[in-house]
């Protein structure tokens, strides 16, 4: 795993990593960008492939904002 880049939210620092990830069912590798909380969990965010790190970085602070606004405690499910 390759950390790409650190950024905060809300005083939490996400990471986006670049991983081997199994693909489908086979035994073959693929190289995944994921945004990672520090609980290990993944945030489910959309990446092109060519996507650019700050777009990145806007979509998930987006998505995370977007979810705080449905009620979700996203400190507590980020730690």
């Amino acid at each position: 795993m390759k950390v790409k880049k650190k950024f905060e939210y809300e005083g939490i620092e996400l990471r986006i990593v670049e991983r081997e990830e199994t693909y489908m069912n086979s035994e073959s590798t693929v190289t995944m960008k994921r945004v990672l909380a520090p609980n290990g969990g993944i945030i489910p965010v959309k990446i092109q492939h060519r996507q650019t790190l700050k777009s990145i970085v806007e979509e998930t602070i987006k998505t995370l904002d977007n979810f705080k606004s449905m009620g979700a405690d996203v400190k507590a499910k980020l730690l």
